[in-house]
């Protein structure tokens, strides 16, 4: 090796730096939230943040001075050439934690990068003497600054120390004036610290000193929640934040939420080992009030529902809150238990680490005004912002964030998803990112393997991310799955309601109802109008009758009686509450019908797809035989052997393709409305050489058991579309961990016996809460990215349509679920 040279070393161009701090951090929030994380892994308890806007300094020649020189040919800037620069607005941060010497603040602090708090590669952290596990590790908190403004001030002390606190100072202004980054003039200072805080990071000449301003506070109130969570009740660091001498309210959002939200989801993920083997399970707690069903909620609303539904749906597991549920905010009580072997893709092995957190829905019609709730103040628990809304504050902080021990992960807002038919109004139909609003804690020891990325941006793609976000998605499904069927059942109890007093209303009666409605008030009008000029000329006489006209009045009050008693007449027919109750159908209805169709279109335009593929498919593919059957014969002539044989496997492969799309052939349109004399064991039969490339990739045995044989006059097409959905239904759930755990020899079993076709598995079974619900539109419990819940809807609405059904047979497994489908065939039996 050649020997070194001293007169030889690398060099740094200050634009890297600053090119680098640029790219780390994004915003002023995170730059400053980086900043108090700081605070947090020196194990402070306290940490004061004061920004004044208004505050100025004065810098001349790289010095501070004490006022602005005075314009006069003998002031000479306290010996400085330059004129001097006023730097606007200050930001300082204060902790009481240990504090550091300055030998320390060079050592450490003005090493770009350096983090004492990196542990070395593939080692865990090493946590504080009070037990936390630092936050940061990449040494960007320094670099974050330039987000912040220009002069950058660090300085420090022993903790208990009433020395003035030592440090150093630089101006990032000056990194544009240096070429090299050891070119870059860094001060040493000292300064005198507020009475209990021993560390201080000051920052002047801010960067914007608008964007800390806001008419609205609950704007800077959102934003500061965003960095430093307002739902945990206690912090081990308590942080202060102020404004131009107005403290900002940092933690009573919980509060708030409490009072307003229409509906509060309370979650957890957690492990526990079961005989050497982990189990982990999401619990789910969802709290309902009584604003969750809107303004036709009441007393006698709530008794009709809560016995319709229970007795309907026994195992959803809906509760009463309390033995009188009008009286209370919460009334009703959902709990579930999800075993996360359950959820298809589920890898226990990147476990992403416990978490838990809450989700509130909103209805923004009924939050209160900012004077509504001014002078209900004394009643109320909760922390409104100081000036603005609650409203403008929840919409802010609407969606699901993520604080890792108390401090914000930035994320995309609508990281879950929830975003698909965005509305902020008082739709029940599920969780949607503006009316919605939540957090999920997670921790730097526990959730380790969430990392996030190096411009605190997000998480890094990594398998346990990837878990964590399938866990997330798990619980808004069953959120939505939750709010979907309390919505239908509470319509429906009160269309039940309805049809006990009156016949059962429809959209088409509700419309007709309205037709008459808006021609009696057209005859209203017209009434109204033909007689206007009788009452006029009516009260004309009656103020001036004299004399002889006496007797013409007395003609005109005749008249006038007459127009009034037309009016009362008209009056007496007017039913203005079934004109409300008829819009008020009509727009539910129209609500659940807008989302199902645009869920139906995807359908529509998978089947058209699918009807065009099988349409056209045949001729490619005896395009494609014919032409590797030539080039076989072409290779076969010259020697090539192998070559020769892969064009046979491949002559295969396309005669396989075309065998399974042939299957699709009775599913075109031109076919599915022909009834067809069926054999069923002719049919299965030929349905298992269909599935049976793909059971044996799945690993799963397909067995046709025909115990009593029978034939069935119905669409071949439609037999096929209800077998194949339930076949396929047992496919998916062998396929979750939960089974592929239990279940050494995974099997589909499809019994014949007149009249009645049964498929089942032997997997888990049924999940108990939507048991009583399983062939309902949208019910599901796999994720919304993989299943719609219209398979089995769908596959009763078909069989219905020929007098036909199927159900769910009461039987359990040894899991305790139902599980087998039972397909009713007796009406087209032969």
């Amino acid at each position: 090796m050649a020997d070194h040279d001293s007169s030889l070393e690398l060099r740094i161009d200050t634009r890297v730096v600053r090119q680098l701090g640029a790219e780390l951090i994004t915003d002023p929030e995170q730059a400053l939230l980086e900043l108090v994380k700081n605070s947090y892994d020196a194990d402070a308890d306290r940490c004061r943040v004061q920004i004044d806007t208004s505050a100025k300094e004065y810098f001349a020649a790289g010095k501070r001075i004490e006022a602005p020189p005075v314009a006069t040919d003998d002031v000479s800037n306290n010996g400085a050439s330059e004129a001097p620069t006023a730097l606007t607005g200050r930001i300082t941060i204060e902790d009481d934690g240990p504090g550091i010497t300055l030998e320390e603040i060079k050592a450490r602090w003005l090493l770009i990068s350096g983090s004492e708090k990196r542990p070395d590669s593939g080692m865990a952290k090493s946590s504080t003497k009070k037990g936390r596990t630092p936050l940061g590790d990449k040494g960007i908190g320094r670099l974050g600054t330039m987000r912040l403004g220009d002069c950058v001030q660090f300085v420090s002390r022993p903790k208990g120390s009433t020395k003035e606190a030592s440090g150093v100072e630089f101006q990032w202004s000056e990194f544009d004036a240096a070429k090299t980054l050891n070119e870059v003039p860094v001060r040493e200072v000292s300064a005198s610290l507020t009475k209990g805080f021993s560390t201080r990071v000051m920052i002047e000449g801010l960067e914007d000193a608008n964007h800390w301003k806001a008419a609205d506070q609950s704007e800077l109130q959102a934003r500061i929640s965003r960095l430093i969570s307002p739902f945990s009740k206690e912090h081990p660091l308590r942080v202060s934040i102020s404004i131009d001498g107005q403290e900002l309210e940092l933690q009573r959002l919980k509060q708030d939420l409490d009072l307003y939200s229409t509906g509060r989801h309370s979650f957890s993920l957690k492990r526990v080992i079961e005989k050497e083997k982990p189990r982990d399970t999401l619990e789910l707690t969802t709290e309902i009030t009584a604003d969750f069903f809107g303004e036709k909620w009441s007393a006698d609303n709530e008794s009709n529902f809560f016995s319709r539904f229970t007795k309907r749906y026994p195992k959803f597991g809906l509760a009463r809150v309390a033995d009188d549920a009008t009286q209370k905010r919460w009334i009703y009580r959902i709990v579930r238990n999800v075993d996360c072997r359950e959820i298809k893709d589920y890898q226990s092995d990147n476990y992403p680490g416990d978490f838990s957190g809450s989700i509130y829905s909103l209805n923004f019609r009924m939050l209160p005004s900012a004077d509504d709730v001014t002078q209900s103040s004394d009643q109320q628990v909760g922390a409104t912002p100081p000036t603005g809304s609650l409203k403008s504050l929840f919409q802010k902080l609407a969606g699901v964030s993520i604080y890792r021990d108390g401090f914000g992960v930035r994320i995309d807002p609508d990281w879950l998803d929830m975003s698909a038919n965005v509305t902020s109004g008082g739709s029940w139909y599920g969780l949607r990112r503006t009316n919605t609003v939540g957090h999920i804690d997670i921790t730097s020891q526990g959730n380790a393997s969430l990392v996030e990325k190096s411009d605190r941006e997000g998480f890094v793609d990594t398998a346990p991310w990837r878990q964590f976000l399938l866990l997330a998605k798990k619980l808004r499904d069953e959120i939505n799955d939750i709010y979907e069927a309390l919505r239908r059942g509470f319509n429906d109890s009160r269309k039940q309601k309805i049809e006990s007093a009156e016949k059962a209303p429809t959209p088409e009666g509700a419309i007709r109802d309205l037709s008459i409605q808006a021609k009696f008030g057209q005859d209203v009008r017209s009434t109204l109008q033909s007689q206007q000029a009788v009452l006029e000329k009516a009260a004309e006489l009656f103020s001036n009758a004299k004399g002889i006209s006496a007797k013409e009045a007395q003609s005109f009050r005749d008249q006038t009686r007459t127009a009034l008693k037309a009016i009362q007449g008209f009056r007496r027919q007017e039913n203005v509450g079934s004109v409300d109750a008829s819009v008020e159908l009509l727009r539910e209805e129209i609500q659940a019908l807008r989302s199902q169709v645009r869920t139906a279109y995807d359908f529509i335009a998978a089947g058209m797809a699918a009807e065009t593929l099988a349409h056209e498919v045949h001729p490619l593919l005896d395009r494609a035989s014919e032409l590797i059957l030539k080039s076989q014969r072409s290779v076969q002539k010259s020697g090539l052997t192998q070559v020769s044989n892969d064009l046979q496997g491949a002559r295969s492969y396309v005669r396989l393709v075309g065998k399974q799309v042939s299957i699709l052939n009775p599913m075109l349109k031109i076919y599915r409305e022909t009834k067809d004399t069926v054999k069923l064991s002719e049919f299965l039969k030929e349905y298992e050489t269909y599935v049976e490339r793909r059971m044996r990739d799945e690993n799963i045995a397909l067995a046709v058991n025909v115990a009593k044989p029978f034939t069935v006059h119905i669409p071949r097409g439609r037999l096929m579309q209800i077998v194949d959905n339930l076949v396929r239904n047992s496919e998916y759930w062998l396929q979750v961990p939960a089974a592929q755990s239990t279940v050494k020899a995974p099997a589909i079993t499809i019994e014949v016996s007149k009249p009645t076709i049964s498929v089942f598995d032997n997997g888990i079974g049924v999940k108990t809460e939507i048991e009583d619900r399983i062939f309902g539109m949208f019910v599901s419990d796999k994720p919304k990215d993989t299943g719609r819940g219209l398979g089995l809807f769908i596959t009763r609405e078909i069989l219905l349509r020929y007098g036909c059904d199927v159900s769910l047979s009461e039987t359990r497994n040894a899991h305790g679920r139902r599980y087998r489908f039972e397909i009713d065939l007796a009406s087209v039996t032969q």
